[in-house]
Parts: structure tokens; C-alpha cells; sequence
């Protein structure tokens, strides 16, 4: 595994709240002092990038967490996020994967998807995908 560790010096994160900041729309604190036309400081998005890079890293069997000894707008103790990624990935099967799109699409639209690429791997993917089923012959 492969270790990346993201510090700050910022307010800090509550105990309470480090494990909620992963999940979607959540915001810590009082909405109303988050970003505005004229308080920056506090500043928040909608809620969405913890949780986005939470769905990347385990989507790529990884793990991410907070730790910060808690929230202080006076003394900014702080926050240290870790990620933990293996430092060999497995991707999928491509015969797998195209069965999987093809089973996802809406049935007026389960023609094979075209792909164009010049990495091997890829390549072979794009040849699973776009090759005609046999009873299609």
C-alpha cells in the first residue's frame, strides 16, 4: 500500500464529524457561515468533493479518513486526511466489463460501443466490446 498524507492548519474537524464529511451534501457547521460574498474563511462547496474522492479511492481499493483533535476557530488545530491506495491495481476483466455496459444500456440501444485506443490492455477491451456476438454472425 501506498500511503498519502494531506495536513492543514485550519480549523480542525470535530470528532463528531469526521467520519459524516464523507458523505454527500454534508456540511459542518452552521450553513450560514459558509462561503458568502463576504466570508471566504469558512468557505464551503456543496458538500460533494469529500465524498467524490471517497468513491474514487475505494473504487480503486483504497481506503480515506480524517484525523484532527477536534474544531477551534482560535487555536486551528488542524486536520490530517489519509489515503491509503494498493500500490498494484487488478483492473477488471474487460470481458466483464463489456458485458456489463452492454447489459446496462436500454434495449433500443444495446449496439456495442466503439472504442478507440492505442494502449494494449485498452485495445483488447475495444476489441471485446465492439466485436459482434456470435449469434449476431
Amino acid at each position: 500500500m501506498i500511503e498519502i498524507i494531506v495536513t492543514d492548519t485550519g480549523i480542525g474537524i470535530d470528532p463528531s464529524d469526521q467520519e459524516m464529511v464523507f458523505e454527500k451534501f454534508y456540511r459542518v457547521g452552521d450553513a450560514d457561515l459558509h462561503s458568502t460574498g463576504t466570508t471566504k474563511f469558512k468557505g464551503a462547496g456543496p458538500g460533494l468533493g469529500l465524498p467524490i474522492a471517497k468513491g474514487v479511492i475505494e473504487g480503486h481499493g483504497g481506503r480515506i479518513w480524517v484525523e484532527s483533535p477536534g474544531h477551534s476557530d482560535e487555536t486551528c488545530p488542524g486536520s490530517r486526511f489519509h489515503v491509503l491506495l494498493p500500490f498494484e491495481f487488478t483492473p477488471p476483466d474487460p470481458d466483464q466489463v463489456a458485458e456489463q455496459l452492454t447489459e446496462t444500456r436500454p434495449p433500443e440501444t444495446k449496439s456495442r460501443p466503439r472504442v478507440t485506443e492505442s494502449r494494449p490492455a485498452v485495445t483488447g477491451l475495444s476489441r471485446r466490446l465492439t466485436d459482434k456476438p456470435e449469434s449476431q454472425e
